[in-house]
Parts: structure tokens; sequence; C-alpha cells
């Protein structure tokens, strides 16, 4: 048996915190006082024996891998489970391409415990290495977030694998492939936030630009900072679950602030029930249609969306409007700037109008946010995807296509049939509710599982909750004034955005220029290889600019998958390639930002007019 003094166990403790400390991403959950299973002894050659209440023993062994090959040439997200066989880590590691980037994901924190006292982990010191220890594995959701959203690491997602260290080899079957399924599922969703088309982001800087004076004159969402603080918070989505729970919400009027989506709205007001937001995110005239054209929305019942809203809801509502800036969207940023308002005028809201009635409910301050509707999935009978009294179930449409691929876990456990949309907005309430650590309540009693969620039915949770009376929204809001914008201000901002993307479309054009006339041979290919390395200068100057971030986002990424997606060697094929996609890239890039000037001066025109 091995035998550690007390002062060299505190000397490697000591020296690995340090080491893990070095890292903000590096995440180590807080462990309980009763690990399972317990650590035994070890022998001389490094083996560990643990034990669990059972009676099982299993040894721990820190071998490699003989059938492990070098992936100096490829650039990529490295998975690898278990952090007791640190020799092979680090063997990894320095067999690994420099920017590929390794996450060592060890669920077993009694092992994770072993080797913080007894093994060095200097090797997380160095860059591009990162870890998670904890045994809940829905953490995985919350940690790898900063991490796949920074560039250098979010250029690498089309290309991610997998490694077991010895004990993995074998073992834990079923928990790998948890951990594997809610990787996927978290990285899908975010390749999707990042893949939005270019029409589709320039019809949005249109549509904001377009509903300027609209915002000029919208209630300042920094103003309601936690209006409602502490008071419950009812979110009202449309899924098919609602059916069996619809009559509660009348009992919770003056108990709770009830925000629901615009598909459910007309059902709610021809029960009886006014909610105190409505909710929308959709830019099309559909919405329009559908949700507001020729509505009874009374007057007390405030709207909350993004400001690319079709303008005739604008103009025709009657109620207060709330047109905060969308957190996590880099184009919010850009409005921000060239407005000179604070971050605080922005809420999070994801995707869906689900997703914006959680974003506003939380940016008041309300605890608990109470889900229902929220199913995210097929019902029983795989066909209905909306509550009764939706416009979507009046129009009865065909079932939506389904694919086997297409399963989570359910409410109830087992699991249930989504849609990859569906998917994707689960993932961001888990994003949200992790990452923000909120109270939240899904009381939907059906469809999928959120993750970070309490399971109480709507009964209960109103009960529990709403049992006390809150101030009406629609006089709070009486005091809250527009947002300060200055407008001249506004103006010469946006003229100094006009100039920038002019000397940028100007130093697009002459590389283009240089990299068309390349000829690529083999006495060449090498110089030429150094020379395209220049794109990478004029991708950092698009990327510091949120509002071309935005645009040109999924181009480049798009560009970057497919240039870390190649075998990382230098030959005159690789070279040719690069040169062919570098042209395709500066073509999209500077047809972009042509439109986005076209539209920021059309906007500057506007405001001049007025």
């Amino acid at each position: 048996m091995a035998f550690f003094t007390e002062r060299s166990e505190r000397m490697y403790i000591e020296n690995n915190i340090s080491f893990l400390t070095s890292n903000k991403y590096n995440w180590v959950a807080p462990a309980s006082e009763n690990l399972e299973p317990m650590f035994k002894g070890s022998e001389p050659n490094g083996d560990a024996y643990f034990e669990y209440g059972n009676g099982k023993v299993t040894v721990l062994k820190d071998q490699f891998d003989v059938n492990y090959k070098s992936r100096v040439n490829h650039k990529e997200i490295f998975i690898v489970f278990g952090i007791f066989s640190i020799n092979e880590i680090s063997k990894l590691y320095q067999t690994k391409n420099n920017d590929t980037l390794i996450i060592v994901i060890e669920p077993n924190l009694s092992v994770f415990n072993y080797v913080l006292h007894n093994k060095k982990l200097k090797i997380f010191s160095q860059p591009n290495i990162v870890l998670f220890a904890d045994d809940q594995p829905e953490n995985i959701i919350t940690f790898l977030q900063p991490i796949i959203h920074e560039i250098s690491y979010a250029k690498l997602l089309k290309k991610v694998n997998f490694h077991f260290t010895n004990y993995y080899r074998t073992n834990e079957k079923e928990l790998i492939k948890q951990y594997i399924q809610l990787i996927r599922q978290t990285i899908l969703g975010t390749v999707r936030a990042f893949g939005n088309d270019i029409v589709d982001s320039l019809i949005g800087l249109e549509r904001n630009l377009k509903n300027l004076p609209f915002v000029l004159k919208a209630k300042d969402t920094t103003q309601m900072k936690d209006l409602h603080k502490g008071k419950p918070a009812i979110i009202v989505a449309a899924g098919p679950s609602l059916n069996k729970n619809f009559h509660l919400l009348k009992s919770v009027k003056d108990k709770a602030v009830i925000v629901a989506v615009d598909t459910i709205v007309e059902k709610l007001l021809d029960e009886g029930i006014v909610p105190d937001f409505v909710c929308s995110i959709e830019r099309s005239e559909r919405t329009y249609e559908f949700f507001y054209q020729e509505s009874n929305i009374p007057k007390e019942v405030t709207l909350v969306a993004p400001a690319v809203l079709e303008t005739r809801i604008l103009e025709e509502f009657k109620g207060n409007i709330l047109l905060p800036f969308r957190n996590e969207i880099a184009e919010t940023l850009w409005l921000q700037r060239i407005m000179n308002l604070p971050t605080t005028s922005g809420i999070y809201m994801g995707s869906s109008c689900a997703h914006v009635a959680f974003g506003i409910a939380e940016h008041l301050g309300c605890s608990p946010l109470i889900l229902v509707g929220q199913d995210l999935a097929f019902s029983d009978d795989s066909v209905i995807t909306h509550a009764e009294g939706t416009i979507y179930h009046k129009l009865n449409r065909p079932p939506i296509a389904k694919s086997r691929h297409d399963i989570v876990e359910g409410y109830y456990g087992g699991t249930v049939t989504t849609t990859d949309t569906w998917r994707q907005f689960k993932v961001w309430f888990e994003k949200r509710i992790g990452e923000a650590d909120l109270q939240v309540i899904d009381a939907t009693e059906g469809g999928a599982r959120i993750y970070f969620t309490d399971r109480i039915s709507l009964q209960e949770s109103i009960a529990k909750y709403c049992d006390k009376d809150i101030p009406h929204t629609s006089t709070l809001l009486s005091n809250i004034k527009p947002y300060p914008i200055d407008k001249n201000q506004l103006i010469n901002n946006l003229q100094c955005e006009v100039e920038y993307c002019e000397e940028l479309l100007n130093n697009i054009v002459i590389y283009f220029e240089k990299v068309e006339s390349m000829k690529i041979d083999f006495k060449s290919f090498t110089k030429h290889h150094d020379e395209l390395s220049v794109v990478h200068y004029i991708i950092k100057d698009v990327w510091k600019n949120d509002l071309l971030l935005h645009n040109l986002q999924s181009s480049i990424l798009k560009y970057l998958w497919e240039l870390n997606s190649r075998e990382q060697i230098i030959s005159k094929e690789n070279v040719q390639t690069e040169k062919e996609e570098q042209i395709k890239l500066l073509g999209v890039m500077s047809r972009t930002i042509y439109e986005v000037q076209r539209h920021i001066k059309a906007a500057l025109d506007e405001l001049n007019k007025e």
C-alpha cells in the first residue's frame, strides 16, 4: 500500500487547487461527506481500490490505450472521461493539436477527491484543457455554455470526439451514454443558434431600424428591473398538457403575475383570464394575422417583444408596449451602443415567445417562475402539438413529421418524442435556469423534462406560492418612463457605422483581388499558405463590430468549421481548397456589409426627415 504523510497530502491539494483555479472554465462540484465508493487503498504501481456500499470493489488503473493514435493534425473538441488516469491525460495533451480543446469529465466525486489529494494536476494549468467534476450529469449543460460560446472554441464545434480512460473503457456505459446525449443536445442547440441565415438576419436589422420610432417611445426596460421582486409568476405556454389545468388559472387573479405567449392569449381571454403580459417574438405577418389583427386584447395587457415585430402590431396595440433588447444577441449590443443604453435594457428571450415570457418574468424579479403548457414534446397520442382553443388547434393541420432520433427524457421519466426545434427550446431553458440559479417550477405535468426545475403540479404550486395579493402590473407601469435616447446622438452614431462599413469594404476588396489572382502550384503553395492567413485579421475586424458579427457569424463559423475539419497539413490541395473557401467567404462578407450599410443609410434618412 502506498503511504502519504499528512504534510505531503496537504502539499498535493494546495498545489492542485492552485492549478485548477487558474482556469475560469474549470467546474468542480462541492463534495458531500458520505462519498461513494470509498477509497480503500492503493498499490506502489498507482492502482487504487474503491469499495461500494454493496461490497463491490473497483480497481482504477492509469494505463494508456494502446490503440490511440496521435491527433496532432486534427483541430477538435476532445472529451475525455476519467481523471484518475492523469498520466494518460498528459500523453493525450502532448499529442493533440495546439488549438484542440480537451474537456476532462469525472462523474465520480469520490475518485476526484482521491486524485485531488494524491496526484499532481499540473496539466490543468496548461491552456486548452478544462475539467468538469460533478456527480450531477445535467450540470454539464451549464458548464459547457461559456466554453462553446467562446469563438476560439466555437470554431471547433463541428468536430467533437470522445476518449475513455482505463476505467470508463469498460464501466459506467449507461452514465456515459447519458453524458454524451446531454453534450450532443447542448452542442446541437448552440450550432443552430449560431446558424442564422444572413438574409434572415438582414431582415431583422431592417425591421429593428424601421421600428426605431416605436423604440423611442417604448417603456424603459431598465426601470422595470425587479418591479415584481419575489412575487410568483405563471408563464403560460400553449402545449397540449395545458388542457388538464386551464381551469386552475382563474384562481390566481391578483395572486401571481400571468405572462402568456401570443398563441394562448385568445383562449385565456375567452375563459375570462386577463394576463399581465402577452409575449411575441416572430416578425412574420402571420403573427399579426393570427394573434393581433382585430383582437380583443384589453388595454391593461402589456405587449412584450423585440423590436423586429410586425409594425402593424405596434401601431394597433392598445396597451403599454415593452420593446426590450435581446440579450445573448450581438446585434443587441450594437443597438444598445448606438443608443447609449445600459445592458439592463435587455432581457433574455431565447428564440421562442415562451422564452420571451420567461425572460420578462425573470427581469421583473419574479420568483418562483412557474411553467405551464411548456410540453416541448408531442402529446401522448403523438399528434397534438397545442392546447385546445389555439389557432393551431383550430387549423387542424397534418401532424409534424417525427424522427426516431428526436427522443428526450419525459416529465414523468421514460422518453417522449420531440423535434429539433423543441429540443433547442428546452436546452435554452436549462442553460438560463442553470447559469442564473433561478427557482423554476415545471407545472406542465407532461411533455419533456426540463432539467434544473422542480416538478410540482399546478394545483400544489398555486396553493403554496400564490396566496397573497400583489400590485397590478398596469398600475406599476404607469410610473415607467420611455427609454432615455438622444435622437441627435443616435444619428451621429449611425453615421459613424456607415463610415466603418465603407473602410472595411475597401480592405476586403483589396484582399479579395489578391486572393483571386493567386496561382497555386507546387513551387508557390507554401508562400500562398502564409499569405492566406491575412483573412483572419479581416475576420477579427468583423468580429469586433457587434452588428457585422451578428450578420456574418454563421458564415464565418461555417468557414472556420470547414477549415478546422481538414487535416492540418500544408499541401497544394489544402492551400487550393483554402483559396476557394476564402473567395466564397469574402464574397459573402462584402455583399453583407454593403447591405448592412444600405439599411443604416435608409434609417438615417428616415430619422433626418422627422
